[in-house]
């Protein structure tokens, strides 16, 4: 029996941490590596940190913040997002007010916005996670002398929190609605 994940030995090691009967580890998860922590609390590390499979980024833009555990990051990010996109369709408005060769100008606006707004979202996601998930390593480290367990454990996609971050993305729609602002 595996000490670290309560799991049974295969001919004297553990298939998920790597762990021998002889207290050696083998496998992707070595002591020396600075990364084994990031790797056994995010079964994704290695893409996250080569940045690939950008295409979630692109298509949950914010919502990926709340898709990988960080509800709070994401939520703020979001009203950040929301006050910009606000700006946006202020100045959109404008230009389409003006003219009919502005239409053309406010076209490209929303255009890029939405680009450079997606691009970030692709860049800069996957290395803000891999922070959080570090500090809340830390976090745990601190509390618990056999943390081992608790990484394993963790669960670095959830459906749950993007749906709260949904339900609060409907529940300020509404509220906007009710006030009139829209």
């Amino acid at each position: 029996m595996c000490p670290r994940c309560n799991i049974e030995l295969n001919k004297g090691i553990c298939l998920k941490c790597g762990y021998m009967e002889n207290g050696e580890q083998i496998g992707r998860f070595k002591k020396d590596d600075k990364y084994t922590n990031i790797r056994i609390y995010n079964d994704d590390f290695e893409q996250m940190n080569r940045n690939q499979k950008k295409f979630i980024n692109l298509l949950l833009g914010p919502l990926y913040f709340s898709f990988r555990n960080h509800l709070i990051i994401g939520t703020i990010i979001s009203i950040i997002s929301f006050i910009i996109l606000y700006f946006e369709i202020k100045i959109t408005n404008y230009l389409l007010s003006i003219g009919t060769l502005c239409t053309l100008l406010a076209f490209f606006n929303t255009t890029f916005y939405i680009l450079i707004n997606r691009l970030l979202y692709m860049t800069f996601s996957n290395p803000i996670c891999i922070k959080l998930d570090n500090i809340k390593i830390k976090r745990i480290i601190k509390k618990n002398k056999d943390y081992i367990p608790k990484l394993i454990s963790h669960n670095a996609k959830s459906i749950l929190t993007l749906l709260i971050q949904i339900t609060i993305y409907i529940i300020i729609g509404i509220f906007i609605l009710k006030m009139g602002k829209c």
